[in-house]
């Protein structure tokens, strides 16, 4: 009996010793597996035309990483086979001829419109945040007809293997221009010319008239009869972008100044005074 206690305390020290093997934290995906799980919970396959919208980094806007990485999401939808995409020079021009700037956030309606007017039914838009040695994707797939959220899907992948150099750089940055991206390194100038050559002035352009314009009354009066609040409230904004810009009339100060009251009920009032009616 001696002999037995003694050796179950030596296997009772020996056991004692040893140390557990820690558990490993699973790996965070590479970005293209990311993209991968992203296309996999949007429910694309419901629509015919999909548009993916360059993504934004919270805090900056619409950066080259964002756009870097809604360019690795259409590769991943595209390998799904279930859905058409809208070709990246499609919304660039609808970009322009909208007059919407590259950088910035964009809001969800501005969003949906981009993607109807490029033929799509539904547009994905999303926020990138960096957490430090990992970065989180938040995707949502908006009706491009209501902008109307119908899923939303996120995903986290390593910072490993993101060109770093993409990272908060505005998409207009580089497209600067030569002199600016050069600023403070010295250049030669050029050689002076021999004459003096003559100024030569360019053709006043003509005004355009102002019948082209949609007169104030009438587009104020449409903006009251849409029933959308999201387009009437866009109608308004409009509406007060013309006032604002251009040549500058009597109707046209009256109207403005109404944009400076503190409600939008007193500025509806204001208008229907200024703009009720055409001016005599």
């Amino acid at each position: 009996m001696l002999v037995i206690l003694i050796a179950f305390m030596l296997i009772s020290c020996a056991t004692s010793g040893v140390k557990p093997e820690p558990t490993l934290a699973p790996e965070l995906p590479v970005l293209e597996e990311a993209m991968g799980m992203i296309a996999g919970k949007l429910p694309t396959q419901s629509h015919h035309m999909v548009a993916v919208l360059p993504f934004t980094e919270r805090g900056i806007g619409t950066t080259l990483l964002g756009e870097y990485v809604a360019e690795k999401l259409m590769m991943a939808l595209s390998a799904t086979g279930r859905v058409e995409l809208v070709e990246r020079s499609r919304l660039e021009t609808v970009y322009q001829e909208q007059k919407l700037g590259a950088t910035g956030l964009i809001d969800d309606a501005t969003a949906a419109s981009v993607g109807n007017i490029s033929g799509a039914q539904a547009a994905i838009v999303g926020i990138l945040t960096n957490l430090g040695e990992c970065w989180e994707l938040t995707a949502r797939l908006l009706g491009t007809s209501d902008a109307r959220v119908l899923a939303m899907a996120e995903a986290r992948f390593s910072a490993k293997g993101v060109p770093p150099n993409l990272a908060g750089q505005p998409i207009e940055a580089s497209s600067a221009p030569l002199s600016t991206q050069s600023k403070g390194v010295q250049q030669k100038e050029p050689p002076a010319p021999a004459e003096p050559r003559p100024v030569h002035h360019p053709p006043k352009v003509q005004a355009i008239p102002a019948h082209r314009q949609p007169p104030l009354h009438i587009v104020f009066k449409t903006c009251q009869e849409i029933t959308n609040p999201r387009a009437k409230r866009r109608c308004f904004q409009n509406l007060r972008t013309f006032i604002l810009t251009g040549p500058s009339t009597p109707q046209k100060q009256a109207a403005g100044r109404c944009f400076e009251l503190s409600t939008p009920p007193q500025r509806i009032r204001c208008l229907d005074k200024v703009l009720g009616e055409a001016p005599q």
